[in-house]
């Protein structure tokens, strides 16, 4: 527990060094609210063989939410299949504002989820974050379709838990919400 509170404690420092650029500091507001652009390293503290996975992640995450914004998502989920779990109950979840080729993307986060429990504390953080701040309405719509899929697929651990219903009830979202409790009963059936 110690170890893991020291890496926890090393890496909220990081958020609140140097920016990328090495001029200033960064907020923890700034660090965990919307941006178009790629994480260049995890929201939480991983091992190294996660943390490559999470920014990859973070990728595919934007790629589906920024669809149809002029921004160009990755064309598919390639990079994210040396992590996938193989196919499962969970793989088929259907995602149906498949209107640009972008659901894939969302997919292939929800199957990675669903399969690699250790990974989804900061898939959870970086959608909160992604609609925290969030002005573009499809955007928008686009986060919180895939966080109510990730609630029903992929339960937060019972760690993360309060910090994701604190999410959803100060956001006033009541339908992620039932999914989170829907898929954590589903658990125990």
């Amino acid at each position: 527990a110690a170890e893991e509170g020291s890496r926890s404690s090393s890496h909220h420092g990081s958020i609140m060094g140097q920016s990328a650029t090495g001029r200033g500091r960064v907020s923890i507001s700034r660090c965990l609210s919307y941006s178009d652009r790629p994480i260049s390293s995890p929201l939480t503290a991983l091992p190294a063989h996660l943390a490559e996975l999470a920014v990859r992640c973070h990728m595919s995450i934007i790629g589906f939410t920024e669809a149809g914004s002029g921004l160009t998502p990755p064309s598919d989920n390639r990079h994210l299949r040396d992590g996938s779990p193989p196919g499962g109950s969970n793989a088929a979840v259907d995602i149906s504002i498949d209107v640009d080729g972008s659901a894939s993307l969302g997919r292939a986060v929800l199957q990675l989820a669903a399969g690699m429990p250790a990974i989804r504390a900061e898939l959870y953080i970086q959608l909160c974050r992604q609609i925290r701040g969030c002005s573009r309405a499809t955007v928008l719509r686009r986060c919180w379709v895939l966080l109510r899929c990730l609630c029903r697929v992929a339960t937060p651990s019972p760690r993360s838990l309060p910090f994701v219903e604190a999410f959803l009830l100060q956001r006033g979202r009541a339908e992620p919400l039932r999914e989170l409790y829907r898929g954590i009963l589903d658990r125990y059936d």
